[in-house]
């Protein structure tokens, strides 16, 4: 069965992050809403519970082996979020970690 990520409101970015990085509302969202597409298709499709069989091909109804395909491409999306979530966190370590002046002389 598919791991699904959980998020609290602690990993909501902040202001100062949407300032900086834009893209994070709508990742964000992505990452909140994968999980929520995995159970859902595991629901419509009970034979997701157990794992689909080679062997049952023939049986298996053409939408149980999509529904399948879906959400082991949505487990990669979700494993891609966190990856970008975390390369965004270093990155912003780093940038906080030398202060650009708000004001440049000239």
């Amino acid at each position: 069965m598919l791991a699904a990520p959980s998020l609290s409101d602690v990993d909501l970015p902040t202001p100062a992050e949407l300032d900086y990085a834009p893209e994070l509302a709508i990742l964000v969202a992505l990452e909140r809403s994968v999980p929520l597409a995995v159970v859902a298709l595991i629901a419509s499709h009970p034979a997701l519970r157990d794992g689909l069989d080679l062997d049952e091909r023939d049986t298996t109804p053409l939408l149980s082996w999509l529904a399948d395909d879906i959400a082991r491409q949505l487990e990669a999306l979700g494993v891609s979020l966190t990856r970008y979530r975390q390369a965004f966190a270093y990155a912003q370590r780093r940038r906080t970690s030398t202060p650009i002046p708000d004001e440049v002389p000239l």
